[in-house]
């Protein structure tokens, strides 16, 4: 049995990249490309250039001293969180996985940042089957199935049109009702004007959305 959960384990290895928040990214203090190359230790230096092209993090690089060759410092010390972020989408693109895990991945980023990074991510999710755990929503507006959890119970599911359309009837019908409650977050951070509701009326919440996006 710890034979077969072993075997189980490596497989997963083999096919699952976990992309966290940026505040956790992990760097080593050593080059850029050596960072991102870590995904995958035979990759050409073309392979590791193009990855980071797609990871919207190339242009930087190229602004650096040493440009792939600049160390980043002990845990990307020498980074920001958008940096180090897409260092690590870079690293995750030329990997490669079949399945990849977004954890609040777009935690802590300033506009810049976040735009950059938004980018990024949509390349990095294109074609694979990609779970996303966040309380952004707009990250996930595309998802193919929505859940939204609270106090860990499933109080709706669906797609972001879908979700929208409970929006509205709930909250025509039951204002009041605690049912709501995830309604009234979903309406300020994925379209309040949409829905025809107003932010002030029904404040947000704050809520745990998980995610299933297969691309």
């Amino acid at each position: 049995m710890k034979k077969i959960k072993s075997l189980i384990l490596v497989a997963l290895i083999l096919v699952l990249v976990l992309l966290a928040a940026p505040t956790t990214a992990l760097e080593f203090n050593d080059t850029v490309y050596y960072n991102i190359a870590y995904g995958r230790p035979d990759a050409s230096p073309a392979e590791i250039e193009e990855a980071a092209r797609l990871a919207r993090i190339h242009d930087f690089i190229m602004g650096l001293p040493d440009g792939y060759q600049t160390r980043v410092g002990e845990r990307g010390l020498k980074l920001s969180g958008g940096e180090k972020q897409r260092i690590s989408i870079a690293r995750a693109i030329l990997r490669d996985p079949a399945i990849l895990i977004l954890d609040e991945a777009m935690a802590g980023l300033d506009a810049e940042s976040e735009s950059l990074v938004r980018e990024a991510l949509a390349n990095l999710m294109r074609g694979r089957t990609t779970f996303v755990i966040t309380h952004d929503l707009y990250t996930i507006q595309h998802a193919d199935r929505i859940l939204v959890l609270t106090d860990s119970r499933l109080v709706a599911q669906g797609t972001h049109e879908q979700l929208m359309a409970q929006v509205r009837t709930m909250l025509s019908h039951h204002p009041e009702d605690k049912v709501c409650v995830f309604a009234c977050n979903w309406c300020s951070y994925a379209g309040a004007d949409m829905a025809g509701i107003s932010k002030l009326q029904y404040p947000a919440s704050s809520h745990l959305i998980r995610t299933m996006c297969s691309g």
